[in-house]
């Protein structure tokens, strides 16, 4: 009887200070003790050789942001929903700069320019992660937003579709994988919002069909396009290996010297 009163009363502090699905929070705190365990685990000799034998250096560097990031997040679950539903268009908008800066001039690390230092505590950030927390809010609030007419296209899924696919090619300057992963979000997003399985499987079948026009086409017309050629020319450090010299392949020539001659 007073284990059950006992966590009856557990259970009542705890939807008193953490609303919402308790699901969702015991994975949120098993992912943030599991990354505290794997840095550890992973940066304790890095520690050790860089930080004259202190092996515990990531580690409290690791708990103490996992312990602001949690604090963050509790603070931001007390706020109405709605709220941010209001804001998501003006992150989304203010993240378009930010990605194309990071891409331009954002500081490299491990030769990939997607991220941006914050002055004051020198810390680095990527824009796509603002971008991809923007999207994500911004995409529900218009699909609660239009659910009472999701199946029309012009009004409803067009600007969806708009949207998403500029985040997630601005993404794709520096990560394409991320882009691609985001974009497939986006699309579930939309199959739960109710979105007609239809579109969405009209859009993969133009996008599958695009692909085989366009790879059909790849040694002479995809190359030289001008879009491929300054995906390129901000991608050679990035993609620069053996076979980029080797004159087998007429991809890296013909982009950016502008001519179809395999090794010229």
């Amino acid at each position: 009887m007073k284990e059950a009163t006992a966590n009856s009363n557990l259970k009542q502090q705890f939807e008193k200070y953490f609303k919402g699905d308790p699901v969702i929070w015991f994975v949120v705190f098993t992912l943030a003790i599991l990354s505290v365990l794997t840095v550890y685990s992973a940066a304790g000799t890095l520690a050790f050789k860089k930080h004259h034998g202190n092996t515990e250096y990531f580690l409290i560097k690791q708990l103490l942001f996992v312990g602001i990031s949690l604090f963050v997040m509790w603070l931001a679950h007390l706020v109405d929903y709605r709220y941010y539903s209001k804001i998501s268009r003006f992150a989304l908008i203010i993240s378009v700069p930010f990605l194309l800066f990071s891409f331009f001039f954002g500081s490299k690390i491990n030769d990939a320019s997607r991220w941006l230092t914050i002055p004051i505590i020198n810390q680095t950030f990527q824009p796509s992660d603002l971008a991809k927390f923007a999207l994500i809010a911004n995409l529900a609030a218009m699909l609660a937003k239009h659910q009472g007419k999701i199946d029309d296209i012009k009004n409803a899924l067009i600007p969806m579709l708009l949207w998403c696919g500029a985040i997630c090619g601005l993404i794709a300057l520096s990560n394409m994988s991320t882009a691609m992963m985001m974009f497939a979000t986006c699309l579930l997003l939309m199959y739960i919002g109710r979105v007609p399985l239809k579109y969405l499987a009209m859009l993969m079948l133009i996008g599958r069909d695009y692909r085989k026009r366009t790879w059909k086409q790849y040694p002479k017309k995809f190359p030289t396009s001008p879009i491929f050629r300054f995906y390129l020319r901000y991608h050679h450090r990035r993609i620069r290996s053996d076979w980029w010299n080797r004159g087998s392949c007429p991809l890296p020539h013909a982009a950016l010297s502008g001519n179809d001659n395999c090794g010229e």
